[in-house]
Formats: C-alpha cells, sequence, structure tokens
C-alpha cells in the first residue's frame, strides 16, 4: 500500500485553518459565551466577563489548531526527509532479497531432485547387492 504524502507548505492554508479553528471546542465555547454576552448591558460586569472569556476560548482554539498544524507539518517534512534518504537503500535490499529468496528455491528445488535420483540409484545398488545381480 503507498500512500502520498501531504505537501510541506510554509504557509498553511488560511481557509483550512479557519474551518479546523470553527469545529474546535473551544471556538464553540467562546462563541458561546460572547454570544451570552449580548443579551447584557455593556455596563454589567458580566458582560465584560463573558466577553474576554468567549476571546480567550477563541485564543485557545487559535493555538491549538496552530500548534496542531505545526506539529503536521513538522512529521510531514520529517517523513519526507525519512523517504529521500532511505527509499533507495530499501528498494535495493527489497530487490536483494527476492533475487536471493529465488536461488534459494530453485537451490532447494535442485536438491530434492539429486536426492531423489541418487536415492533410487542407492536402492538400486542395493538391489543388486542383495540379489548378487
Amino acid at each position: 500500500m503507498v500512500r502520498k504524502l501531504p505537501a510541506v507548505s510554509s504557509s498553511t492554508d488560511t481557509q483550512e485553518r479557519d474551518k479546523r479553528i470553527r469545529k474546535n471546542s473551544h471556538y464553540k465555547i467562546g462563541q458561546a459565551l460572547e454570544e451570552s454576552s449580548r443579551d447584557l448591558s455593556k455596563e454589567m460586569p458580566l458582560h465584560h466577563v463573558l466577553t474576554n472569556c468567549g476571546e480567550l476560548e477563541k485564543s485557545i482554539a487559535e493555538c491549538i489548531v496552530d500548534n496542531e498544524l505545526e506539529t503536521e507539518t513538522e512529521v510531514v517534512r520529517r517523513l519526507k526527509q525519512i523517504l529521500d534518504t532511505e527509499i533507495q537503500v530499501i528498494s535495493t535490499t527489497k530487490r536483494t532479497v527476492s533475487r536471493i529468496l529465488q536461488d534459494y528455491q530453485s537451490d532447494k528445488r535442485n536438491y530434492e531432485v539429486f536426492i531423489h535420483n541418487n536415492t533410487y540409484t542407492l536402492y538400486i545398488y542395493i538391489y543388486m547387492y542383495v540379489h548378487n545381480i
């Protein structure tokens, strides 16, 4: 099974990033807090608390998604580096193992034929010896 790794890009697609942020549970909590603050008077302390907490939750969501994207980018970069440096060695070793396996199977067949022929010849010699032929 061969799978292609996603392209490593220095600038992450902002639409994909925004979509991931909106799916994050912290972002949804932040939205709910901000929506709750809209129902209150702007002079109320609870309004400021809900607004600030909502902004903080959204900020946490952004940090989480940015960290995930950075980690994914780094992992893909390292995997590509391993593939670029090791794929030649892996393919050469695979060919060598396949060739050795074919040689082994061929030698095994030849050995079995040799043993069968020599066993039959040995039976003939023993028969001739026993019967003084």
